[in-house]
């Protein structure tokens, strides 16, 4: 008897020390990318959103139908291979393309007739595809946000001039960067319940992943707001069906944040229009400020750098309104704190 309640005592401890909520474990990622013909190019992308070419070749692209421009100025891949895009989007497609003025990738999903850039417009992406993020879904649907947000990254070009980059490289081609995406190794993924003061949100769900042969890099994931729901006046944390902050962290310390277009149609909870406000978040305390008020920082003390920093969000404004933030260095006297003065009207 003694072993038994043993045994299940262990059983217990172990469920309670993984948070009794992992559900995901290694598996490794490596889209395969396919570099389009002239003719998929029109067909699948430009065909559909002609407004992506400019007036001055429109003669050619169109009415002429030269091919060699379309490779030339329009190059695209596509993603091919990962099961779980298939999975839950089976009918979307994924390109990566060339800015050839900035020499910069950039991403975008496409589903009919509509087009998502990558990763900002993923809340649109998955809503219009009938998905919502729920807590059943919440680690599928986060790994599949890291795959499209790591796929928007550039892997060679990172801007500048494309005569600097073959300078350095001779041998880079456009496809060189087309065919290129980073293999990504989950390692763990996990539900957590974890109140991150300094975004001043709740995280939801957490991935521990490997960008090639980077360092291990956790991302963390909230799908929360404060709301008001319908019939109650009282603001509270709910979750509202998609993804609402994403933050990175390497070796513990904050690395990046993705932030994401929020679908406010097709928001949880009613908008609390009558209450607008700005929050203010420091290292060195908190604040709530109101309109027509100061919030003031001191970044420099005795020509030493405090370090300090001040983030500030706003919540229930209306979308067409435009706030206005003034940011104003003073200097009471010389040699003094050196002060930030922030106003907000």
């Amino acid at each position: 008897m003694k072993v038994r309640v043993l045994f299940l005592g262990l059983l217990v401890f172990s469920f309670l020390f993984a948070g009794g909520r992992k559900v995901i474990g290694k598996e490794v990622v490596v889209p395969r990318m396919r570099m389009l013909s002239a003719r998929e190019i029109m067909r699948e992308i430009l065909q559909k959103f002609p407004e992506m070419v400019p007036d001055w070749c429109k003669d050619n692209i169109f009415v002429k139908g030269d091919t060699e421009e379309v490779i030339e100025l329009f190059p695209f891949s596509k993603v091919e291979g990962v099961d779980l895009l298939q999975r839950f989007l089976p009918y979307v497609n994924f390109y990566k393309g060339i800015n050839l003025v900035a020499m910069y990738p950039y991403f975008i999903a496409i589903s009919g007739t509509n087009k998502y850039k990558m990763p900002q417009d993923f809340n649109r992406l998955i809503l219009d595809n009938g998905l919502e993020v729920t807590d059943k879904n919440i680690l599928e649907l986060a790994k599949m946000f890291v795959i499209l947000a790591v796929g928007s990254e550039p892997v060679f070009l990172k801007g500048g001039e494309w005569g600097e980059w073959r300078k350095r490289r001779p041998s880079l081609t456009i496809e060189d960067e087309l065919l290129s995406f980073p293999q990504i190794t989950f390692l763990e993924g996990k539900r957590i319940n974890m109140w991150d003061s300094e975004e001043g949100m709740r995280m939801d769900a957490e991935l521990k992943i490997r960008i090639g042969d980077g360092e291990i890099q956790k991302w963390r994931f909230s799908q929360t707001l404060y709301r008001n729901p319908p019939g109650e006046k009282r603001r509270r944390l709910i979750k509202v069906g998609q993804f609402t902050r994403i933050t990175v962290f390497v070796n513990e310390k904050p690395y990046r944040s993705y932030e994401v277009w929020l679908i406010e149609e097709k928001l949880k909870g009613e908008l609390d229009s009558r209450n607008p406000r700005i929050e203010i978040a420091t290292n060195i305390g908190n604040a709530t400020v109101e309109n027509d008020s100061f919030h003031y920082l001191i970044t420099n003390r005795n020509k030493t750098p405090t370090n300090s920093w001040l983030r500030f969000r706003l919540y229930s404004f209306n979308p067409m309104e435009t706030v206005y933030i003034k940011i104003k260095p003073i200097r009471p006297y010389i040699y003094g704190p050196e002060v930030s003065l922030v106003q907000f009207i």
